[in-house]
């Protein structure tokens, strides 16, 4: 594995109504697989630098080691669910349920972008409309949802001529690190991965296939 590692999709227990893992545990799980950065993307919630900053030295991380933070929306229209969109560069805490229209105003405002998670998910996941809004890259392999969902969202995303991208989509620990993007040059900030991503450098990453069957066997047993 050649150039920089990082998560784009990651949900904590601190910040997401479904995360199960606590940032720090994830930090270090992550990093000890040989990535070199994390974006979290918990729901509605966008982690200030202050707190950021907090949890990497609360953590012990190693200073090459970044942090970034996005938020993971799940858009709605007339109270119809349109789809899942992965946030950066919007410093409020967006609702689900927030108009798509609205989201790509407060991102055109901030000069952020934005990132379509799971595309071929039906209901949370764009699918055909993947084509009708301002996305900047979507997600060809999501740690979560694996082999099959990576199949149809590579097919929508050829479709649109999209740049791609890969996420762990991690809520639980057997999930930690089962994703990521790896980029030619370290990102300093989150202006450097939309760059890259506009520009066609980030690359999905997927674990192996013995690691997936682990994981795999990992949420057969109970809990």
């Amino acid at each position: 594995m050649s150039g920089f590692l990082i998560d784009l999709h990651c949900h904590t227990l601190e910040h997401s109504y479904d995360g199960q893992v606590p940032a720090g545990e994830i930090c270090r799980a992550t990093l000890a697989k040989g990535f070199n950065g994390i974006a979290f993307t918990d729901h509605s919630y966008v982690w200030p630098e202050e707190e950021l900053s907090e949890l990497h030295h609360e953590a012990g991380l190693p200073e090459h080691f970044r942090l970034f933070s996005g938020q993971e929306v799940r858009t709605a229209r007339e109270g119809i669910v349109r789809g899942d969109l992965l946030v950066f560069g919007v410093p409020e805490c967006l609702p689900d349920d927030t108009e798509p229209g609205e989201v790509f105003r407060l991102i055109s405002q901030h000069g952020g972008f934005c990132l379509a998670p799971h595309p071929g998910v039906p209901r949370i996941g764009f699918e055909e409309d993947l084509g009708n809004f301002p996305i900047l890259a979507a997600e060809s392999w999501n740690g979560r949802y694996g082999k099959e969902v990576a199949r149809r969202s590579r097919l929508l995303i050829d479709a649109y001529g999209l740049p791609e991208f890969g996420g762990s989509d991690a809520h639980r620990r057997e999930e930690i690190a089962g994703g990521g993007t790896l980029f030619p040059i370290m990102p300093e900030d989150l202006a450097g991965i939309a760059h890259m991503l506009h520009r066609g450098m980030g690359t999905p990453w997927a674990p192996s296939s013995m690691d997936r069957m682990r994981r795999w066997l990992k949420r057969q047993m109970p809990t």
